[in-house]
């Protein structure tokens, strides 16, 4: 069985075992039979018909007797009688064993004009207890058969002698094959009948109770219990159900545990976003009090700085609407792309300009390695540069000061793949299967005065599979964090 594929090979079924066990029953008894009873039945067939057609000779002896010196009218009474007795062959021969005459219901031909009188002899001499007596065929080099013969003309110094050949009982019942031995084929069809049925129901007793198994795990599941599975071993149709059951509730359990986590993210979520909004809009409205109400006594320095504080603060609660409003247009399918040729790299370059100053606020280094020459892409500009905003925002946010951070395209035979790799604090393992989900915030302690709806990567993965491309992470926790993506090569015929 193919369990990836879901294809499950004859071989394995529970039919397929089981005709194997009949076939195999029915053959070595049948084989038995051929081997024990063959001898005395070749034996017992050919004294039988030897007894019952003993006078077959005698009689073709008389019946030739006024034909015998026109040898046209010898042969064409031996073709008319072979032709209605299909099955025998006749030789007219003399006394020493010169075939005269031969004929018979099919072609045949002489291989030796020959043959020993001595069989015939004893065959003219014997009674039923000498039988059976064989004798070679002149039209044969190999089987023996069995036969009756005569003496044409007893009287005559140069008798010629009638000798009919022939296989088989005739239509005599006593001598059909059934009559002598059915009552041996009968006792071994029902042994083996009776052999394979208890077989059958072994085999069908050792389903069962994997199928009462299975149920009772199925049922199980239902009243909710956890981590269910069916344990079946096997190769047949019930351990394919089973593996695919199997399947079903680990994806069931996954969606249940994505479910929960979602909903324990959605609750985070809120009191973020109540948080994000609240702060901005305190210090907003404690900065513009001061302003209006002081507004004489505050010199132009400061008034500069409390004007920057409140233009950050808004920008900062544009992005988090403008976060908001993006993976909703994603989550419902919404969003619609727009592909143009352009170069990576450049637009790389535009968004390191963007974050100039955060980069040089904590002494961050960027390195460029950038494939020479640049070849364009097939894509989404706007919102590609969405993706390498949120990239290279989180590189900065997590890179200690002083860090690095890498910037890298590679041309492949389709695509153009693009990384953005940092020395930042890394990923821990098991929270890299949760960072692209939406919502999602790491619960490490040193993140968590990093500002963040966890909707970033979320936002990155969903653009990128709107342009048939994945958004992938390896992460050593404590030694940064490398995210990567192709992008389809631009070509004329695109």
């Amino acid at each position: 069985m193919n369990s990836e594929s879901g294809h499950l090979s004859f071989f394995h079924t529970l039919t397929f075992k089981l005709s194997v066990v009949l076939v195999l029953f029915f053959s070595i008894n049948g084989i038995s039979l051929v081997l024990w009873d063959q001898k005395d039945l070749l034996e017992g067939i050919k004294l039988d018909t030897q007894i019952a057609y003993a006078d077959e000779g005698r009689l073709l002896a008389e019946a030739v007797v006024p034909v015998i010196g026109d040898p046209e009218a010898t042969q064409a009474y031996l073709d008319s009688v072979t032709y209605n007795y299909p099955g025998m062959e006749l030789f007219i021969l003399d006394s020493a064993g010169n075939v005269l005459h031969n004929a018979s219901d099919v072609p045949s031909k002489l291989i030796r004009p020959q043959i020993s009188m001595a069989p015939i002899f004893a065959f003219i001499n014997s009674t039923p207890d000498d039988y059976p007596i064989d004798v070679d065929i002149p039209t044969s080099n190999e089987l023996k058969f069995v036969f009756s013969a005569a003496r044409i003309n007893p009287t005559e110094e140069q008798p010629l002698y009638a000798m009919v050949t022939f296989l088989g009982g005739g239509d005599d019942p006593e001598l059909s094959f059934w009559a002598k031995y059915g009552a041996l084929l009968t006792r071994t069809i029902l042994f083996s009948l009776a052999i394979a049925s208890l077989t059958g129901l072994i085999i069908w007793a050792g389903f069962t109770r994997r199928v009462n198994l299975a149920a009772a795990s199925v049922r199980r599941y239902k009243t909710g219990t956890n981590g269910v599975k069916i344990e079946d071993n096997s190769h047949d149709e019930l351990s394919h159900v089973a593996h695919a059951f199997n399947e079903m509730v680990d994806r069931v359990n996954g969606m249940m545990d994505e479910l929960v986590l979602k909903e324990k993210s959605r609750g985070e979520l809120v009191a973020t976003v109540s948080h994000e909004l609240q702060t901005p809009l305190t210090v907003i409205q404690g900065n513009i009090e001061t302003l209006v109400l002081h507004q004489d006594q505050i010199d132009a320095e400061t008034m500069r700085h409390k004007l920057r504080t409140i233009h950050n603060q808004i920008k900062h609660l544009s992005n988090l609407i403008g976060d908001l409003a993006t993976i909703s247009i994603l989550d419902t399918g919404q969003m619609k792309i727009s592909t143009e040729p352009f170069l990576l790299s450049e637009l790389a370059e535009s968004t390191i300009e963007e974050f100039e100053k955060f980069l040089g606020e904590k002494h961050l280094t960027v390195v460029r390695q950038f494939q020479q020459p640049p070849e364009p892409v097939e894509a989404d500009p706007i919102r590609i540069r969405q993706v390498l905003r949120n990239l290279l925002s989180n590189a900065i946010k997590f890179t200690p000061e002083q860090g690095t951070i890498t910037l890298a395209t590679r041309v492949t035979a389709l695509t153009i793949e693009f990384s953005i790799s940092d020395t930042g604090i890394g990923i821990p393992e098991h929270e890299t299967k949760h960072i692209f989900t939406s919502f999602y915030r790491s619960q490490k302690s040193n993140t968590q005065k990093v500002k963040g709806t966890g909707l970033g990567l979320a936002i990155c993965r969903k653009i990128l599979k709107l342009h048939e491309s994945e958004l992938s992470v390896q992460s050593t926790e404590g030694a940064g964090a490398t995210f990567s993506f192709g992008l389809r090569r631009y070509t004329s015929t695109n």
